[in-house]
């Protein structure tokens, strides 16, 4: 599969406890089928709640995560060469304590994504070599989180 582009949509919120997945990230991927044939969909995928995963507006129930890995089999993956992958995925980010992807440090909600953490906000081919584009959104409490950062160009505010 080659990555056309992902758009990502993060909701940051505390939990009522350090481990609570009260933060999400709905990620959209833009998918090209490289080979012909029908094969799983394999990702990375570590330490999420993954709560959605969603082909082409058709809901995926029978995924498997296990090791660290979301297998998406043949069966559920329609024969188009072009497909949108839309997943929700439930964080902790008080709770990462490997600094890791989504985390919490001093009151912030910082991301390291190099060179594995993606994998720990999303599933993904989490490796160097599959680039794209990305689009990202960020909401969370004002009063809580006055300011929200973000790499690349602001599109919009609200």
């Amino acid at each position: 599969w080659e990555v056309a582009g992902i758009e990502l949509s993060f909701d940051l919120n505390d939990g009522e406890s350090d481990d609570a997945r009260a933060s999400t990230c709905s990620a959209t991927v833009q998918l090209t089928r490289r080979e012909a044939g029908s094969h799983d969909l394999v990702m990375d995928c570590e330490d999420i709640d993954l709560r959605k995963v969603v082909i082409n507006d058709v809901e995926v129930t029978d995924y498997k995560v296990e090791d660290d890995v979301l297998t998406i089999p043949a069966s559920s993956i329609p024969d188009d060469d072009n497909l949108v992958l839309h997943t929700v995925s439930g964080l902790a980010p008080a709770a990462n304590l490997q600094l890791s992807g989504l985390y919490k440090s001093s009151g912030m909600f910082c991301t390291q994504c190099e060179a594995e953490g993606f994998r720990r906000i999303t599933p993904y081919f989490d490796r160097p070599d599959v680039m794209t584009t990305y689009r990202v959104r960020l909401e969370a409490d004002s009063k809580s989180y006055p300011i929200l950062l973000s790499n690349g160009n602001k599109v919009e505010t609200g």
